[in-house]
């Protein structure tokens, strides 16, 4: 309690920066990222953009949702507050950055659900 660096602590505190970080990404805008599975669920937030390495989270509710993930195979998507109703349909559009040719990407149509929530699965594939 003198001041100076405890011996239990690293040189430069970070712990403070490193919690506000998990409080933003966690709870204001409801970010959770697993294995199989990608879900936002923003608290009262109608847009942003997270960033976070190679991670890519671009939302705007009830106009645009957009993420980057480096990974491979079916991953589960669910999105809270993207409608006020259900039935409104949304283009889904799996491609990877930089396709020069728009009819590699593959899209279908999801539909919100009774809640708003746009839920589907995608098929991640490697990119060039």
């Amino acid at each position: 309690p003198d001041g100076r660096i405890q011996a239990d602590r690293t040189s430069h505190y970070f712990e403070f920066p490193a919690v506000t970080a998990l409080l933003l990404h966690k709870v204001w805008y409801g970010i959770a990222l697993v294995f199989d599975a990608i879900t936002v669920d923003p608290w009262d937030v109608a847009a942003f953009d997270w960033f976070f390495g190679t991670l890519q989270v671009r939302y705007k509710r009830g106009i645009a949702f957009q993420v980057r993930v480096p990974r491979v195979g079916i991953v589960r998507v669910a999105v809270s507050a993207m409608a006020e109703t259900e039935g409104v349909d949304y283009l889904v559009t799996i491609a990877c950055e930089g396709d020069a040719d728009p009819a590699d990407a593959r899209s279908f149509i999801a539909s919100s659900d009774a809640k708003g929530a746009l839920r589907f699965s995608a098929q991640l594939q490697t990119c060039a």
